[in-house]
């Protein structure tokens, strides 16, 4: 493989970890900046990762593989990868340490590189990281913020470092080869991340990029704990000295270490006074997170406010507080029961226009396929009045019905709220337009309904697993049924400049069609069908596929596939083959809100098996309630934790948001397999 000298070395010390190996190394060799080498260094495995790393590495020139002759354990096989960088690749501006069961983003490299080369007094450039477990599901974690950016006291750095800094996530970032190298040797002491980033804190600035880049793994089984840390650094016995307190030696090996910002002796105070400082602080945290749980339970009996009242009451104080001399307050939006009749949206009236349109194109559709239409037969013939109202007959194609949605449903309308204050906690919220009969519940940003619930939580899932960057501003995105066109108007919304192309049967067209031709009047469309001109797609906004013409329609360079809801209901072998052919098209991301298990299709016996055929699958955490339930009502997930003693449980029959990156090399179906 012919690549430019690499610009980073990912040293990947690796010990008995065939079970994610695989995609560590993809996740790796997958970043979209090239310039990179990989060195594997096995520390004498028994199981597979030989056979695995050698396979990556006659795939990729660019991986290359190290065996030790004996086990030397973990620091010494961090050492060694050092050690190997620094020899074949003296040249190389930057290093990084991988391991054999993390997860990088495409981006990785790209972002950090970038921050590096931006601030050359920066010595180490990290992400934000997302906690996960075996199966790829997300643990809901407060998302760690902290670099050292303008800081130029090192003495300073190191404080600030102890007290804030989160050393597992950190040592896993990309620091300055030459950094690396005047540091010294990975230090053989318990916890030597905590020290090894406490010396690079002194060397020079932290600058941490905000976005989600890395994902750690957190295996079943494995504690993390002072103990192991010293049985996998001295596999042939712990020495006596091993057993001194960790801050002491940490003490020592800073005062002697070739990067002191000081003396030894203020170098020791500070460190040892920080460490002790943080200590204080965890146990405190401990005792205040006991009290609170201490008063949830006494006050468990106790009612709970209303949230409507309560969002209100939150709204109005921001709203005085922003209310200066000789300015007005805004004025609050009136509730649902005082509101007047809304007006219609200016984009209706070319809404018949654009129905006459798709029903001319549906109709040569279905004369060219047998079985005629479906239960929408009746929009083949449809007035103006019904189409002014199309939208209040999506829940023909699954979206949600208008009734529960009058003035005085209070009850509905809290559970609204709750959902809804919930999602803007971390993410933002897509509202309903008053389009063609829209609906909902008024609220300060718009109607809102159960759909705009469900859009809204699929975007924030595809944010949070930084796919939506992927496909900004221009990508394609490819929906397999998109009934009646709501998550196409929610992503095109947030994303005007993409390309959105949809599978579907062609008479749900005349609902998914009609209201996003109307949404977006400008958009260019295009109908296909087998046959047809492929230069016709160059531009289109959107591109509607009759579902048996499917396999025709030349869609290249697409960034994303969509199934909500729709992949369930698909018989067995077209799911198969529909993944298949994504797979294919070397369709990067993959996005699927579904159940594993369909009770209306008895062949689908596991989806998240079929989508793991071409993709690494990857769970975002958003709410402990799936999207067909309210707060508080049903049987919520169990919240996982990370090192918890227990395995959570994968339910098959609730809907899952999952992310799917395109494995480089396909798996090979399981046996028993359906179909």
């Amino acid at each position: 493989m012919d690549v430019s000298p690499p610009i980073v070395v990912f040293g990947l010390p690796a010990y008995n970890g065939e079970e994610h190996l695989a995609e560590a190394l993809e996740s790796l060799i997958a970043q979209t900046r090239r310039d990179l080498a990989v060195i594997v260094v096995d520390d004498d495995s028994t199981d597979g990762t030989e056979s695995i790393t050698r396979r990556y590495a006659a795939l990729d020139g660019r991986v290359s593989y190290e065996r030790n002759e004996r086990t030397l354990g973990l620091v010494r096989n961090w050492r060694r990868a050092v050690e190997l960088a620094v020899e074949r690749f003296p040249d190389a501006r930057y290093f990084a340490w991988a391991s054999d069961h993390d997860v990088w983003h495409p981006r990785w490299l790209e972002a950090l590189a970038a921050e590096l080369e931006a601030h050359p007094e920066a010595v180490l450039a990290y992400p934000q990281s997302v906690k996960m477990d075996d199966s790829g599901a997300e643990f809901p974690v407060n998302e760690t913020v902290f670099d050292t950016a303008g800081v130029a006291d090192p003495l300073e750095r190191l404080r600030q470092t102890i007290r804030h800094a989160t050393f597992g996530g950190t040592i896993y970032g990309l620091f300055r080869a030459d950094a690396v190298r005047r540091a010294g040797p990975f230090p053989l002491v318990v916890l030597p991340d905590n020290l090894y980033v406490a010396r690079m804190a002194l060397a020079g600035e932290f600058r941490q990029v905000p976005r989600r880049l890395w994902y750690r793994r957190y295996r079943f089984g494995v504690v993390m704990s002072v103990d192991r840390q010293r049985r996998a650094f001295f596999p042939e016995g712990v020495p006596l000295w091993a057993h001194a307190p960790w801050w002491l030696m940490h003490a020592v090996v800073l005062a002697r270490s070739r990067q002191r910002a000081a003396g030894p002796v203020r170098v020791c105070w500070v460190y040892l006074a920080e460490c002790a400082r943080r200590a204080r602080a965890r146990k405190q945290a401990r005792r205040a997170f006991r009290r609170l749980r201490r008063a949830k339970l006494r006050a468990r009996g106790a009612a709970l406010p209303d949230p409507v009242a309560l969002l209100r009451r939150l709204r109005t104080d921001g709203e005085k507080r922003r209310e200066s001399p000789g300015r007005s307050a805004p004025a609050p939006r009136a509730g649902p029961a005082s509101a007047p009749p809304p007006a219609p949206d200016p984009r209706d009236e070319g809404a018949f226009a654009a129905y006459e349109r798709v029903r001319d194109e549906v109709l040569r559709m279905l004369a060219a396929r047998p079985g005629g239409a479906d239960d929408l037969g009746d929009l083949l013939d449809a007035s103006p009045s019904t189409v002014a109202a199309l939208r209040r007959q999506a829940h023909r194609v699954g979206g949600v019905s208008p009734e529960g949605y009058e003035p005085g449903a209070e009850e509905a309308r809290r559970r609204h709220t709750r959902k809804l204050v919930a999602l803007e906690r971390v993410g933002s919220v897509v509202y309903e337009p008053r389009l063609l009969g829209g609906f909902g519940f008024e609220t300060d940003g718009g109607l809102v309904n159960a759909d705009t619930l469900r859009f809204s939580e699929a975007l924030i899932a595809l944010g949070r697993a930084e796919v939506l960057p992927e496909i900004a501003p221009e990508g394609t995105v490819l929906e397999i049924g998109a009934g009646w066109g709501g998550f196409a108007y929610h992503l095109k919304s947030l994303l005007p400049g993409i390309s959105y192309a949809i599978v579907d049967r062609p008479e749900r067209f005349l609902v998914s069609a009609v209201y996003l031709l109307t949404a977006f009047p400008d958009a260019r469309a295009v109908f296909w069908s087998a046959g047809a001109d492929p230069a016709r797609l160059g531009g289109a906004d959107f591109v509607f596929v009759d579902e048996e013409d499917a396999a025709s329609v030349p869609l290249e360079g697409i960034d994303l596939a969509v199934g909500s809801g729709s992949l369930e209901a698909l018989p067995a072998h077209r799911l198969a083959a529909d993944l298949d052919r994504l797979g294919a098209l070397g369709v990067p991301y993959l996005y699927s809100l579904n159940r594993d298990r369909s009770v209306g299709n008895p062949d689908l016996r596991s989806l998240r098996e079929l989508l793991e055929r071409h993709y690494w699958v990857h769970e975002p955490w958003i709410l402990r309630w799936a999207h067909d339930q309210w707060i508080g009502e049903g049987e919520p997930a169990a919240k996982p934790k990370p090192n918890a003693p227990e395995r959570v449980v994968y339910d098959p029959d609730r809907y899952h948001h999952l992310i799917g990156r395109r494995r480089l090399v396909p798996q090979n179906p399981k046996r028993g397999f359906v179909p």
